[in-house]
Formats: structure tokens, C-alpha cells, sequence
């Protein structure tokens, strides 16, 4: 057996050697999960959701969500529609992305896109949602017509969320 400087084996270096290593590289994936976290680059945003609450002045990953075009590519988490409880909850951060509550407070937004319509309309027919307030609101929706959100989310809100912070009292 050959022993090193200090009486250890290279057995025994290699070894701290390899956890030192994988420590490293363990702190380094961590620091680049911080960095991308914190780094908002507005020409980068991915359409997803945001479920964090805000009182009047939103950020602007926030906006980002609460702006984004209609017609944008989109990715449905298919968490957000594999229950009734799921669905409504969807549907209300959809709606609170064209509404403003009299409190100021709006809890959680998820992007008004044709392809989370469609996507929440799909999963009403398939779950046997028969509610027609609900249908014909993602009707009009499909047709990028809001005109009525602030009705329609004080509807989800109350009835099937159980609303009693984020009324809405007009459009955004």
C-alpha cells in the first residue's frame, strides 16, 4: 500500500477528492437554480402561471402573465385541469388575470391563452362538468371575448371556491 504525504492512502484521497467534487458541482447546480430563479428577462417569458398574491401594484412577471397575447404558444400543466377542483381553481387565475378586486388582492394568475381554454374546455366535457355558466364562459373566452370576467370570476370565485378575499369589481 502506498502512503501519501501524511500517512493517508491514495485510496483515501481519491475519496475526499470525489466528495469534494460532487459538493462542488452540487453547490454550482444549486447557485444556477438560484440565479434563474431571480434573473426575470421579460423577452424570455415562458406562458405558465404564477399563483403568488399580490396587492395592487403587480411585478413584472406578473404582467408578463396578466398581458400576454391570446394567440401565445402555451404550456398546460396537466395539473391544471385533471379535477373539477383543478378546473375551477384554472379558471379563476384566468379570470384574474382581466379582473381588479376591490381589495387589490388577486391570488394567482394563470395565462388567458386559447390553448389553456381550450385545454380547461376539453377537460369540463371529459370530467362531465355540466355547469353553463361554465361552458358558455369558455365559449365566450375560446372567442376572446372578457367583456363579462368580472361576473364570471365573482361566479367561480363564490360558488365553487368559497371567495371571501379578491372580489372582483371591474375590468382590468
Amino acid at each position: 500500500m502506498v502512503t501519501l504525504l501524511g500517512g493517508g492512502s491514495i485510496k483515501t484521497y481519491f475519496k475526499w477528492a470525489v466528495i469534494a467534487i460532487a459538493v462542488v458541482v452540487a453547490y454550482g447546480g444549486v447557485l444556477l437554480g438560484v440565479i434563474k430563479i431571480f434573473s426575470f428577462n421579460e423577452k424570455s417569458v415562458e406562458v405558465t402561471s404564477t399563483t403568488v398574491q399580490f396587492k395592487d401594484n403587480p411585478t413584472k412577471e406578473q404582467l408578463a402573465v396578466i398581458n400576454v397575447d391570446f394567440n401565445s404558444e402555451d404550456k398546460i400543466n396537466q395539473s391544471e385541469v385533471s379535477s373539477k377542483a383543478d378546473i375551477y381553481n384554472t379558471i379563476h387565475q384566468m379570470a384574474n388575470t382581466k379582473i381588479i378586486a376591490e381589495d387589490g388582492q388577486i391570488w394567482g394568475l394563470k395565462a388567458m391563452t386559447k390553448t389553456r381554454v381550450e385545454s380547461v374546455q376539453n377537460a369540463v366535457k371529459d370530467l362531465g362538468i355540466e355547469d353553463e355558466r361554465i361552458i358558455q364562459m369558455l365559449d365566450r373566452w375560446a372567442k376572446q371575448d372578457f367583456s363579462q370576467c368580472v361576473e364570471e370570476h365573482n361566479y367561480i370565485w363564490s360558488k365553487y371556491l368559497g371567495g371571501t378575499i379578491g372580489k372582483a369589481i371591474k375590468l382590468r
